[in-house]
């Protein structure tokens, strides 16, 4: 637990700010579910005591578009990652005989393979461009409030129009 508040106060002396951004109290003030954590610090000189968090929840926060941008990511890059076993089978039956190649080939075609390449590519898309403006968010463009929550929609707009399109495409 310790280790928490060393790291958030390293990241505040990396941007070089001088107090906490609520205050001196501390951003864990502001939590529900607290309790008094108690660290040292400089050789036991100086003792803290600083309320954190036990475990937040997602249901404490207020959903922002960013938020929802993030979580669909994270979500995106796992079915990404589930679809690599199914992709080196196709393209094993791909490459392999004929009758192979024939029985990827109805597959590909069956409804249930057409819907498993549209959530394929839908997740590839997304996550291509959520990248894009995480990368941004790096380099630090548009890292005000205002902003990130404009290019969050942008980045769903854009991900519902090529979803849309991928799916005529294969229907």
């Amino acid at each position: 637990m310790w280790m928490h508040g060393v790291s958030i106060w390293f990241v505040w002396w990396i941007k070089g700010l001088r107090h906490a951004p609520y205050g001196n109290v501390g951003l864990w003030v502001y939590w529900p579910e607290c309790k008094e954590q108690t660290w040292t610090y400089g050789g036991g000189i100086n003792t803290n005591t600083m309320k954190m968090p036990l475990s937040p929840r997602l249901s404490i926060y207020r959903w922002q578009p960013g938020m929802l941008a993030s979580v669909a990511h994270r979500a995106s890059g796992v079915v990404l990652v589930l679809f690599v076993p199914i992709y080196l089978y196709l393209l094993q039956g791909l490459a392999g005989t004929p009758e192979d190649f024939a029985a990827v080939q109805a597959w590909l075609h069956a409804p249930f393979g057409r819907t498993v390449l549209w959530l394929t590519g839908a997740s590839l898309i997304y996550h291509f461009f959520n990248g894009i403006r995480f990368l941004c968010l790096d380099a630090g463009w548009g890292e005000n409030r205002e902003m990130m929550r404009l290019i969050a929609r942008v980045v769903v707009g854009i991900g519902f129009a090529a979803v849309a399109v991928l799916g005529v495409m294969l229907w």
